[in-house]
């Protein structure tokens, strides 16, 4: 059976998150092994995520901004929601052209409610990515070619995924991929660095979740 992913979904809701998105949309689309709730065998398959240093790094639990990543599934899964967003008489139908209505301009695409439009010669690319610790997801669809893709990875390295589904959908250029970054050396959880830096410039680090760092603040 496949792996799970981390997967980023674009409405935050409060409160009663995983029973609304079930009844809306993963119920009608027979999306049965996606939810927040993993099942003991679901937990079984879910995959390890890697950090940016391609460490292994834990999942992210998000119970109160539920909407910013706490949904697991699988490319399966993935596939029958683009294949119904592609479909005018899907479920999910009136909620795309919702989405879709009244596009705001953004600097090199323009940005629907949870989509990003992104012009391309063959057609206009709807795409939404997005990411957690250690995973990194993206999905785009051309309704013109009636084609689609979803990429799923448990690693957070960059470059991810954005532009392998481009590349295969629409024909861009990949990405160069150069070698991992080495990683800085691990601390316990919850220290506090404060060191100075050249010109006399203070920057204050502080070191989190198994001692997985957040990016440096520079302080006067």
């Amino acid at each position: 059976m496949p792996e799970r992913c981390q997967l980023d979904f674009a409405a935050a809701i409060s409160g009663e998150a995983e029973p609304l998105v079930r009844a809306r949309i993963l119920d009608p689309l027979g999306m049965h092994d996606t939810s927040i709730t993993l099942t003991p065998a679901q937990k079984a398959r879910f995959a390890a995520g890697r950090d940016e240093y391609n460490r292994p790094t834990p999942a992210w639990n998000l119970p109160v901004l539920a909407g910013a990543g706490a949904l697991r599934s699988t490319a399966g899964d993935m596939v029958k929601f683009l294949q119904a967003a592609l479909d005018p008489q899907s479920p999910i139908a009136p909620a795309m052209r919702l989405a879709l209505a009244e596009p705001r301009d953004a600097p090199g695409f323009r940005a629907g409610l949870g989509w990003m439009l992104l012009p391309a010669p063959t057609g206009t690319i709807l795409m939404h990515g997005g990411g957690t610790g250690g995973f990194r997801t993206y999905m785009a669809l051309q309704p013109e070619s009636q084609r689609a893709i979803v990429m799923l990875t448990n690693s957070a390295v960059e470059p991810a995924v954005q532009d392998i589904a481009l590349h295969l959908l629409a024909g861009a250029p990949l990405a160069e991929a150069g070698p991992v970054a080495d990683a800085p050396p691990r601390v316990a959880q919850g220290d506090e660095v404060v060191f100075i830096e050249e010109g006399g410039r203070i920057a204050r680090a502080m070191f989190t979740q198994n001692g997985n760092s957040m990016p440096l603040t520079k302080v006067d």
